[in-house]
């Protein structure tokens, strides 16, 4: 990793600051096994290039103040990660913080941001598991076939189509500290997140009736589509010779969820000085 930052040059309201950086990381993953006499044995790595920047701009500050505007300072960020196995992902950001007066003062944030998936997430070996019609009827029950449950396939384990896991999210809030009472603090902040593509798998009952997954439902699938699923997975459960399969359900990892969360964060705190220390008092 290398980083640089420090000032550029002075503005009226202050020095306007900068912070420039890299990263270069290798990860790697190795592990052996066999399901049955079969070994799969699990060699993974990745390489990470990471970019970012940025910008503090006071705009008012000791230097130029104004009526209501005793100070008034933007940060303005961004970063980009490369990923050798899954590709790329842009996040931004931006922040005000705005004092009108000494002691109060209002804040706002806006951005985005990325957890990517694990390796294992993305190269775990993928198992193949059977059902007979009998077992499927108690633990993949097809609704659409009634009584007439079917023989079933069903696939565990990781995607190489996985995205970053994304969030969007924004705050604004308040500090207050008066001039006239120092022992006194308080904080008030609105958050909101929005959090998408998080990576999980639908459970059996899910996956027949929330058409969010109907395409993870193989129904009658053709002998092409079955052996296509078959290929990307090692057979764990399968008897030999596999009987007729009347259902295969692709139950990888893949980025189905969305959190949404927002809420508010106050905290109210007075400190007393006395003849023998401090006093505290505090409501969060």
């Amino acid at each position: 990793a290398v980083r640089l930052d420090g000032p550029l040059f002075d503005l009226p309201g202050g020095p306007l600051r900068f912070a420039l950086g890299g990263e270069l990381r290798s990860e790697s993953f190795e592990q052996g096994g066999f399901v049955g006499t079969t070994p799969v044995p699990e060699d993974l790595s990745r390489d990470i290039t990471s970019l970012y920047g940025e910008l503090f701009i006071p705009i008012f500050g000791e230097g130029n103040e104004a009526p209501g505007f005793h100070s008034l300072s933007l940060s303005l960020s961004g970063r980009y990660d490369d990923y050798s196995d899954f590709g790329s992902t842009k996040n931004p950001k931006v922040g005000v913080n705005w004092e009108p007066i000494e002691g109060l003062a209002l804040r706002g944030s806006y951005g985005t941001s990325f957890r990517a998936p694990g390796l294992r997430q993305v190269g775990a070996t993928v198992g193949a598991y059977y059902l007979s019609a009998a077992q499927a009827a108690a633990a993949a029950n097809d609704p659409t076939r009634g009584l007439a449950q079917v023989n079933t396939v069903y696939l565990l384990g990781g995607n190489d189509n996985l995205q970053p896991e994304e969030a969007e999210t924004y705050s604004f809030g308040l500090d207050f500290n008066p001039t006239s009472l120092r022992g006194l603090r308080a904080s008030l902040t609105y958050y909101n997140i929005e959090y998408t593509e998080v990576i999980g798998t639908p459970s059996v009952p899910l996956v027949f009736t929330d058409p969010t997954f109907a395409s993870l439902v193989y129904r009658d699938p053709t002998v092409t589509e079955l052996n296509s699923l078959l290929s990307i997975a090692v057979p764990v459960t399968l008897p030999t010779p596999l009987p007729t399969i009347g259902n295969v359900l692709d139950l990888r990892l893949n980025n189905f969820g969305i959190r949404e969360t927002d809420g508010l964060d106050f905290d109210v705190n007075y400190r007393w000085d006395t003849s023998f220390g401090a006093v505290f008092a505090d409501l969060a």
